[in-house]
């Protein structure tokens, strides 16, 4: 490789040619390739020129070209970077001028693509994505030699057809027989439609299975460009073509392996056509009335004029359609789950309905026909009613606690309250016991009740309906805190703590003690934004004065 000696003079001149010439303002290419600027030396001495080699830019292309030859796009970052990273600016820059000047130079559909392309390139990674485009290029040769890669993908599916050939209804009797065909039908092997033609008849049709397997070939390209010159734009045309107009077997793809997958099955029609069913002979299964709908159709027969002959038909119909419904009901009114009570109210209405229906059957006056259809039509409309109501589906529950103010225990459900002489449901205190004193706390005398003590001593005075409840008893009572605690016990305990601090623990007077006692009781309201407060605090509050 040639040796070059740098002349000091034309070095010199070039500086000089260099500080008078306008700076050219920096452009987005530029901070693509430019590098760190290196610290200039104040000034320049013979000592610093020295023989260095210079390798031109053709050659550093080529010795690129020549190491990434064979290399797919991506395994060529490497050599590429190394390649990039020695250049000098000046280098860099008329590298960017040729990709420039290449790419303006293309003509054609080919040439428009690439412009459009390479202008849509913008916002944030442009720089990266030119810089990309760049390396394609030099790596590739230029333009002429720039391929597009591409993927391809083969699948293959199974399709299933069902196909019906439908003959006419006599001819599929006299092959089958009434018999036969009729369970054919009902077992869904064989269908039945009526004919697209003329609806009045009926055709028989059996399905017939046919499947085919079905190849697909999609493309996708990807990328811009590829550093290999085994293929090109040519090479890319043909196998799209190929893959469109040959087969697998033809592309050297025949070994390849593909997923067999199953097509839902036809869902089956359940219902049957009424024309059908009749040239089968199939009957409808009576549908059974609901004894309160035959009832309700029942008060709308009696309510007609007694006297209207076709009234007296309907009466006589709806008697006994009535008859039927009572004894259902009857059976139903004992299988419902509601409360005794409702059914001992619905059995005796029951027991005037049939009162007045054996007026209705015996009856010959038209007056008594008469008061005797209103009867049964009042009966029926309150039987109806509330058997209705009852036959509802109940929900499962369980009745786990009673919550609720401590007055409404008291008031509804009878529970001890403080005036009581014995005030509580769950110990023995009481009033009218000295050692049983509720408000003796220093020896208190009453005691808690243990949990079978409840059996023979319950909580309440007087029985309430919700605790005759199943699973329900003296411990579903949920305490009310405000005023068996705050206003109770609580209370009382603060109290006697307050006083043996006022008392015993401060060193000053008690009206003292309980001034800066107060005073810290408000500090603490206000650090703490407390906003439920006492107002105030006074000796008669915690000791009999």
């Amino acid at each position: 490789m040639p040796k070059t000696v740098k002349d000091p003079k034309s070095v010199k001149k070039a500086a000089e040619k260099k500080q008078t010439e306008p700076e050219r303002e920096a452009s987005e290419l530029d901070l693509v390739v430019s590098e760190p600027e290196v610290q200039k030396k104040p000034s320049l001495k013979e000592g610093d020129f020295a023989l260095v080699a210079c390798e031109g830019l053709q050659s550093k292309l080529d010795r690129l070209r020549e190491s990434t030859r064979g290399l797919e796009l991506q395994e060529t970052e490497g050599p590429f970077k190394k390649f990039f990273d020695g250049l000098s600016n000046k280098e860099r820059w008329s590298l960017w001028k040729q990709f420039e000047n290449d790419r303006a130079a293309l003509d054609g559909d080919r040439g428009k693509k690439v412009q459009e392309d390479y202008s849509s390139i913008r916002g944030p990674g442009s720089d990266s994505k030119k810089k990309k485009l760049l390396k394609a290029y030099l790596v590739g040769g230029g333009f002429k030699d720039v391929y597009f890669s591409v993927s391809a993908t083969f699948s293959k599916t199974r399709e299933q057809e069902e196909e019906t050939s439908y003959v006419p209804w006599k001819k599929a009797v006299d092959y089958y027989g009434l018999s036969e065909l009729k369970a054919r039908i009902l077992s869904g092997s064989l269908l039945a439609r009526r004919c697209p033609r003329d609806p009045r008849f009926w055709e028989v049709g059996k399905e017939v299975s046919t499947s085919r397997d079905k190849s697909r070939f999609d493309f996708q390209t990807t990328g811009h460009a590829a550093s290999s010159k085994a293929k090109t734009l040519n090479d890319f045309k043909q196998f799209v073509d190929d893959g469109r107009t040959q087969s697998l077997r033809n592309m050297g793809m025949e070994g390849l392996d593909f997923e067999e997958s199953e097509g839902s099955d036809k869902e089956a029609d359940t219902g049957m056509d009424p024309g059908l069913k009749k040239l089968l002979g199939i009957k409808d299964a009576p549908k059974e009335k609901d004894p309160l709908e035959a009832l309700e159709t029942a008060s709308a027969a009696v309510s007609q004029k007694a006297s209207d002959r076709h009234s007296h038909s309907k009466v006589k119909a709806a008697l006994s359609v009535t008859n039927a419904a009572m004894t259902k009901l009857e059976t139903k009114i004992s299988d419902m789950s509601c409360s005794l009570k409702e059914k001992l109210s619905m059995n005796a209405m029951l027991k005037d309905l049939k009162k007045n229906w054996l007026d209705l059957q015996t009856a010959s006056q038209e007056k008594v026909l008469k008061n005797a259809s209103k009867k049964c039509l009042r009966s029926l409309e309150l039987l109806v009613r509330d058997a209705t109501t009852a036959a509802l589906p109940l929900k499962k529950g369980l009745l786990w606690s009673l919550v609720g103010d401590y007055e409404y225990m008291a008031n509804t459900l009878k529970l001890p309250h403080w005036k009581c002489i014995d005030l509580c449901g769950w110990c023995d205190a009481s009033r009218k016991k000295p050692n049983k004193d509720p408000w003796k706390f220093d020896k208190p005398g009453w005691k808690c009740k243990e949990q079978n003590d409840f059996a023979d001593d319950p909580i309440w005075k007087e029985s309430h309906p919700i605790f005759q409840i199943a699973g329900v008893h003296d411990l579903s009572v949920q305490l009310d805190v405000l005023h068996l605690l705050d206003l109770g016990t609580s209370q009382a305990l603060a109290a006697s703590i307050i006083k043996e601090l006022l008392y015993d623990d401060m060193t000053d007077s008690v009206d003292t003690n309980l001034a800066r006692f107060w005073e810290k009781v408000w500090n603490e309201y206000r650090r703490t934004g407390a906003t439920c407060r006492v107002s105030n605090l006074t000796l008669g509050m915690l000791v009999n004065t």
